[in-house]
């Protein structure tokens, strides 16, 4: 079961001070992978979390969102739990890592 939706989640403005780029950044970018459990159960975390206008395409392993109207600097492609961090820099500041850690595009918090 999908932890929420993201028919109404981020708009691509900016969110303390970080904007939605019209790329992915290749500078810094790593994968972490997480599990959130509500009650002791598993629950998915969705593709497109932090792409705008996400676009899915089939893959074997399911809907994958190859692109949208921008992407912020966490984003999900997959319901696999894999998050992608990425900044324009060699590595985000501690500001922007720890200010998007609690709120998603959409203004949800934890």
């Amino acid at each position: 079961m999908p932890l929420v939706s993201t028919a109404t989640a981020a708009t691509g403005k900016d969110v303390d001070g970080i904007s939605c780029q019209t790329n992915e950044q290749t500078i810094f970018h790593i994968h972490a992978h997480l599990t959130i459990f509500v009650n002791g159960t598993p629950r998915q975390v969705p593709a497109g979390i932090g792409i705008p206008g996400a676009q899915a395409q089939s893959s074997a392993r399911g809907p994958f969102i190859s692109g949208g109207t921008c992407f912020y600097w966490l984003h999900t492609h997959a319901a696999d739990g894999i998050i992608h961090i990425e900044s324009r820099s060699s590595a985000p500041t501690p500001s922007a890592t720890s200010s998007t850690s609690g709120a998603s595009p959409s203004g949800r918090t934890r």
